[in-house]
């Protein structure tokens, strides 16, 4: 599929949020790396939006399976096809994944329910929502071409991973351990590589993973997630930034120790680290006064780690920071930023 213009998963998600409460939602067909979030996205909207998820992986199935199965009624003297797969009364996403890798059979199978929003001879609830998911041509999947008809019948959209939209994901609810994020502003070229068949390779599921195993400190996990090479390098960024949580302790209490211009990862790491340590306003108030007081060579990592505190700390933290005597010290070092509201 051409598509020249992406969207972050973040505006992925709105999109299929406005869809979904139209009375009668289009069928969206979404294409994209492997594991950037295509069915994440589809879980986390359903939660939000309180509706139920049918997921099919395409591959999985046989056509029988997809069509429905022919059943004889004796009562009515005639043969229905009965589905084999539960359908919801009401209102749902049914979330089809590897359609354009499923075998041509299954695929011509499915076509009813992407259609006429039937499967077997039961229609869908009007108001379900049908999404399809699968990757491109450059992704080393070999996938099949869809015919013009098919391409007519959806919206499609073409799904980028973005680091920013993971970070405000993973990072303040401790989904993804805070060391990965300094990691990954370090070597942003590390978040996402291109997909391989002969070794593993960089997406955020791949980096979930990592952090997931990161407390058995076994390299051959990180290895086995994101390949050698980035795994090596992630663990020696780790090591390089041994001992911090006593800097970060020597920061809270006021002791405040920033790193030489030449130590980036120790930077990073502290700017990552701090927000998501600090455990009472006094401790925020600390963290803001560090920024104030940053060196100019600190200046991009001060500017990460207010990015961070707003992530992480609520609205009325920020709220009542902003008026605090540090935060209007940082903001007079950078006015041109609109770091946070005030």
């Amino acid at each position: 599929m051409d598509l020249k213009i992406g969207v972050t998963p973040k505006q992925y998600k709105e999109m299929l949020r406005i869809n979904l409460r139209l009375d009668n939602p289009k069928t969206i067909m979404t294409w994209g790396s492997p594991g950037i979030g295509k069915t994440e996205m589809i879980y986390q909207l359903a939660q939000e939006e309180k509706v139920d998820v049918v997921s099919v992986i395409l591959t999985l199935y046989d056509p029988t399976e997809i069509k429905g199965l022919m059943v004889y009624n004796p009562n009515e003297d005639k043969v229905k096809l009965v589905p084999m797969i539960d359908i919801p009364k009401k209102k749902f996403i049914f979330f089809i994944d590897e359609i354009n890798t499923a075998p041509q059979a299954v695929r011509d199978a499915s076509l009813r329910i992407i259609h006429e929003k039937k499967i077997a001879d039961v229609a869908l609830p009007e108001d379900t929502m049908i999404v399809l998911a699968g990757n491109r041509n450059q992704d080393k999947i070999n996938p099949t071409r869809f015919t013009a008809p098919f391409i007519n019948r959806c919206c499609h959209v073409m799904l980028e991973p973005s680091f920013d939209d993971w970070k405000e994901w993973g990072y303040p609810t401790g989904k993804v351990h805070p060391s990965i994020y300094a990691y990954l502003e370090r070597f942003p070229e590390h978040f996402v590589t291109p997909p391989s068949i002969d070794k593993p390779f960089c997406t955020p599921r791949s980096w979930k993973n990592v952090s997931d195993v990161l407390e058995f400190k076994y390299p051959q996990f990180v290895y086995g997630y994101v390949g050698e090479d980035i795994g090596v390098n992630f663990f020696n960024f780790i090591e390089h930034c041994e001992g911090i949580e006593q800097d970060i302790k020597n920061i809270f209490k006021g002791n405040f120790i920033y790193p030489p211009a030449s130590d980036v990862e120790r930077s990073w790491m502290l700017a990552t680290i701090l927000p998501v340590s600090a455990k009472d306003d006094q401790d925020i108030e600390r963290l803001m006064e560090y920024s104030a007081k940053a060196p100019e060579h600190w200046n991009t990592f001060a500017i990460c780690m207010v990015k961070n505190m707003v992530l992480t700390f609520s609205n009325n933290a920020i709220i009542k920071l902003s008026k605090g005597k540090y935060a209007q010290e940082f903001n007079r070092r950078f006015r041109e930023l609109k770091i946070y509201d005030n």
